[in-house]
């Protein structure tokens, strides 16, 4: 929509008082060449007390120029801005089939790393169950080496009281060894005694 050329609220007297100006009426009006652009400021109709110096004017035509020259750039840069879009958007077009294959080779390659992951997890796997099965079989081993242990140290100690009952036997038989040589004597005593009282009693009977 077409800008309004009037400037309110802007000092127009040649000493820059604070009196600001008044515009009762205004039209609006356009740059040459350009869209909704105010062309000249000048051809309001202001009221002050006064009119516009030259100066003036020529401070508001200054500033009309720069407008016009920003709006000017403003439509340069969106022009070449758009320029810029539609080449970036050939060159992602040119460029998509390319990063297409580069994704599928891409793909390929995770696919290779997630089997060898799989298989690296399958292996992992296998490892810890023989793992477990050898501390099972360590376990069952201990518990065989302890009993086993144990059992070993009760018959040892059942060797050393029978060692000491056999040494006790021993000791018994070789009195009894003793006793039975002091009996051996004393029956060839008694033999030999008998003996003689039956051979001195058959001399009596047979006298």
């Amino acid at each position: 929509m077409p800008y309004n050329c009037c400037l309110p609220n802007v000092s127009c007297c040649s000493s820059f008082s604070s009196r600001p100006c008044v515009p009762p009426s205004c039209r609006s009006c356009t740059l040459p060449g350009a869209c909704n652009i105010p062309a000249n400021v000048g051809s309001c109709s202001w009221f002050c007390e006064g009119s516009f110096n030259s100066n003036e004017k020529e401070t508001m035509q200054f500033l009309n120029d720069r407008l016009a020259s920003y709006l000017e750039k403003v439509r340069q840069l969106e022009r070449d801005n758009a320029e810029l879009e539609s080449r970036i958007r050939e060159r992602s077009q040119q460029l998509e089939p390319g990063v297409c294959a580069n994704y599928q080779s891409y793909f390929r390659t995770i696919e290779e790393l997630q089997q060898k992951i799989l298989s690296a997890k399958s292996e992992n796997a296998r490892l810890v169950l023989q793992i477990d099965n050898a501390k099972l079989a360590s376990d069952d081993f201990r518990t065989k080496y302890e009993s086993e242990r144990s059992s070993r140290q009760l018959v040892e100690a059942d060797i050393n009281s029978l060692r000491r009952i056999l040494d006790e036997l021993t000791l018994c038989k070789a009195d009894l060894e003793a006793q039975v040589e002091s009996l051996r004597e004393e029956l060839l005593c008694l033999k030999k005694n008998h003996e003689e009282e039956a051979n001195s009693l058959r001399s009596q009977i047979g006298d």
